[in-house]
């Protein structure tokens, strides 16, 4: 794609976010140390052709038959320049959806046949809109968090599984029902914010703790810190959140009847609280460092083996 010559990252394509709509293959490249990047669409034969170029594209997801993805609107800067999300149909030119025109839109996901994001408004508040094939619009006041780089909002139960505040409790995991009502699933951290957030410079947000969300075996999976033992492994069931003890602490242990166990790979040590969650053959992955082995690959067995 990028015909370049040499291993700089100036020669590479650096093409991710691969995603398959409507039988096509879609992927993002940066193509030139990152700008322009461009969305391109390969159809299994010939040579993949250029639907949308921009300085900034992310997110490409689907729903139906169509394609969405983010888009900004100007040069690399989010501030001077704000975001869209935007609708291909497959063919023609992707139309940016009206009323999407806002800062930092980021995490569409697809949730009762619509598309949810998260977006900061002209007040610097991050707030839940979504798309209903026609119109976007707020979803509530609660401020929601801004899920870029790593906290993803995931659907669960029905409902849409986030990080929110309500203005007292900090931040923590948070339900939204299709009618937009916002719940607190528990407050993990009755001191302070159930993950790192806060804000920059009154325009940037940062989420240092925040995480993938992962569901298997009917329950929801995530990281939390209760303000007392770090970041660590949560489980969710619907009803109740608890935390799962001494995850990490052994390289082998049973909680509850249920085993965790440790993959043995060196990596060089960060820190001591669990990070990088992702599910594999109903087992839940993550990295966790139990003070004697390092940082190492671990996973959990939700059910007894």
């Amino acid at each position: 794609i990028n015909t370049g010559s040499g291993g700089s990252l100036s020669n590479s394509s650096d093409a991710y976010n691969f995603t398959v709509c409507d039988g096509n293959l879609y992927f993002i490249t940066g193509d030139n140390m990152g700008y322009p990047q461009k969305i391109y669409k390969y159809t299994g034969s010939g040579e993949p052709t250029i639907i949308k170029e921009s300085t900034y594209l992310k997110e490409l997801v689907v729903l139906g038959t169509d394609l969405y993805f983010v888009a900004r609107n100007g040069n690399s800067d989010p501030v001077a320049n704000q975001e869209s999300l935007y609708k291909y149909t497959g063919s023609g030119s992707p139309t940016a959806l009206t009323g999407s025109d806002l800062l930092y839109v980021d995490e569409p996901t697809v949730f009762n046949g619509e598309i949810y994001f998260s977006a900061m408004t002209d007040a610097y508040e991050v707030k839940l809109h979504k798309y209903n094939g026609s119109t976007v619009s707020q979803v509530g006041t609660t401020d929601v968090c801004y899920t870029q780089p790593s906290f993803k909002m995931d659907v669960f139960d029905g409902k849409l599984f986030l990080g929110a505040t309500n203005g007292s409790d900090g931040y923590e995991y948070f339900e939204c029902t299709t009618a937009g009502s916002f719940s607190m699933i528990k407050d993990i951290n009755t001191s302070g914010d159930a993950f790192n957030y806060h804000l920059h410079n009154g325009n940037t947000y940062d989420t240092k703790s925040g995480t993938r969300i992962v569901t298997t075996w009917g329950e929801i999976f995530f990281i939390a810190n209760d303000g007392t033992n770090g970041q660590q492994l949560w489980r969710y069931d619907g009803t109740d959140a608890k935390k799962l003890d001494n995850v990490g602490s052994e390289p082998w242990y049973v909680e509850n009847g249920n085993y965790c166990t440790e993959y043995d790979h060196d990596f060089t040590s960060w820190n001591e609280d669990i990070t990088q969650l992702f599910e594999f053959d109903g087992r839940v992955f993550f990295q966790g460092n139990d003070g004697t082995n390092g940082k190492e690959i671990w996973a959990y067995y939700p059910t007894t083996f």
